[in-house]
């Protein structure tokens, strides 16, 4: 663990072994990369970012919501209010807001407020 003498005390970096394992802290952000960078994760006061094996599964968090994607075919999104899972684009596609639920279904869409 080393401080940077340039910067504040709350700057910290740590390597274990190049491309092993890496950690940065500054304030209220922080970095993790291992594996060279199979995993990363970056959070910061208002939401995180996870990336594992190269962005192929992604989840974000900014406040209550949550992105969750499987490259290249599942999306899975949550916040207070709605909620999404997508396969295949609209393959299957199901929304849910303020308690009405639409979506597709082999490219055929139902529901009321399908025009998102």
């Amino acid at each position: 663990i080393k401080s940077h003498p340039l910067l504040s005390e709350s700057y910290r970096t740590f390597h274990l072994f190049p491309g092993l394992y890496e950690s940065e802290v500054h304030n209220e952000k922080v970095k993790h990369k291992a594996l060279f960078r199979l995993f990363q994760h970056k959070s910061h006061a208002g939401g995180s970012r996870t990336n594992i094996l190269w962005g192929l599964y992604r989840r974000e968090r900014s406040g209550e919501s949550v992105r969750r994607d499987v490259f290249p075919f599942l999306k899975w999104d949550s916040a207070p209010e709605s909620s999404r899972f997508s396969f295949a684009w609209r393959l299957l596609d199901i929304r849910s807001k303020n308690g009405n639920t639409s979506g597709h279904v082999l490219f055929v869409p139902f529901g009321e407020n399908n025009r998102e």
